[in-house]
């Protein structure tokens, strides 16, 4: 290994590193080209954009940008730099020491899109989560179900506004959604009373003692 390709690890590690303590060592996560199907170049662009645009909102990872990659890559001159696949997605993941790689395809089959997309853990190259969605219509209307997934790879609630832009939530589903939310909030706020008291009472019993 030169003496520039460690000084660019250097600069790659230092920049993860300083998003570890800002973001307190969220896993880190690199999404790669997804294959196209009957799709062009542009809207490629454009949908993929949308998803890492999400994956950012949601707050989840560290997310490596393409260009840290493909500069490490470039540097070690490893053979397929245009990856999409698993199997050179978790060996650029596994060079990189990246967590989570993102995969997945666009397809489009008459007038409908269709989105397949995987999140895999590098080091044990397991799937952690898939995804399928799919919109007949204008491809805008794929948007805020991308944007879904990306919620959903972070495994967290998507925002009532992206659910209600999908049409998957109604205004009797959001009242359903809100009596959910506050009844988990409040069992919680009661676990944690009766964990406290648990404690106080140990200590008393052992003072006691």
């Amino acid at each position: 290994m030169n003496r520039k390709t460690i000084l660019i690890l250097l600069l790659f590690f230092s920049s993860i590193y300083g998003q570890i303590s800002r973001y307190d060592a969220k896993p880190t996560l690199a999404v790669f080209n997804f294959e196209g199907k009957a799709i062009s170049d542009d809207n490629m662009t454009l949908l993929l954009d949308t998803l890492i645009s999400e994956l950012y909102k949601t707050n989840a990872f560290i997310m490596v940008e393409e260009h840290q990659m493909n500069e490490i890559i470039l540097e070690q001159k490893y053979d397929n730099l245009d990856c999409r696949d698993q199997g050179c997605g978790i060996e650029i993941g596994m060079i990189l020491g990246i967590k989570n790689i993102i995969i997945g395809t666009f397809e489009q089959i008459a007038d409908s899109t269709i989105m397949k997309a995987s999140i895999i853990n590098v080091k044990d190259r397991e799937t952690k989560k898939s995804v399928d969605k799919a919109y007949q219509g204008k491809l805008e209307g794929l948007f805020p179900l991308i944007q879904i997934s990306a919620w959903e790879f972070a495994d967290l609630d998507p925002p009532n506004k992206l659910l209600k832009k999908a049409g998957l939530l109604t205004d009797e589903k959001n009242d359903d959604l809100f009596f959910k939310q506050w009844a988990k909030w409040i069992m919680k706020y009661f676990n944690l009373i009766l964990d406290r008291l648990k404690i106080n009472k140990k200590n008393v019993a052992e003072k006691v003692s």
